[in-house]
């Protein structure tokens, strides 16, 4: 996948939450709707390339002192391209934060303005990495459909039949 094919199916993912969210009466009653979508998408946007820093390319970390930071950060972690530390983990850590702050807002009544858009920009951050996330998937899975496919694979038998593995 292409930076911009996880942007735009990140926003897909944000504008799909957004949806969802005043279906279900999760939008925010403080702030205005329209700008709410507005904070949501950036955050998506961004996201959606996060788990790409892993690589060594220099031209993503300049663009935005946040994205050197992360870099470097998975440098150090030695995270390799499309590795749990890498792709999983920030997903998974963004939506144990969608998930407090949910409870946050339901339990605790935390209805403050500053919590609101910290709210909105976490589920900004849970589209565009979960979106990254399904994507790289897809990726992994059509690639490996084609690489069978080259191989003269028709679906019959084992795939362990294959010249590569024998």
């Amino acid at each position: 996948m292409t930076g911009k094919t996880h942007v735009v199916e990140g926003n897909v993912f944000a504008l799909g939450s957004y949806i969802l969210m005043k279906k279900t009466g999760l939008l925010v009653d403080s702030v205005w709707e329209p700008l709410q979508l507005g904070i949501i998408l950036p955050y998506a946007t961004w996201a959606s390339t996060l788990p790409d820093l892993d690589q060594n390319n220099k031209n993503r970390g300049e663009t935005n002192p946040v994205n050197s930071v992360i870099q470097d950060f998975f440098r150090i972690i030695q995270a390799g391209h499309r590795s749990v530390k890498s792709h999983v983990a920030p997903c998974v850590i963004a939506g144990v934060l969608c998930i407090m702050s949910i409870l946050g807002k339901s339990v605790f009544n935390l209805n403050q303005i500053s919590t609101n858009i910290l709210f909105l920009g976490l589920i900004g951050l849970f589209c565009g990495l979960l979106s990254h996330l399904i994507l790289d998937l897809c990726t992994a899975i059509f690639w490996s459909a084609e690489l069978l496919n080259n191989y003269g694979y028709t679906g019959q038998g084992s795939v362990l039949s294959l010249p590569i593995f024998t």
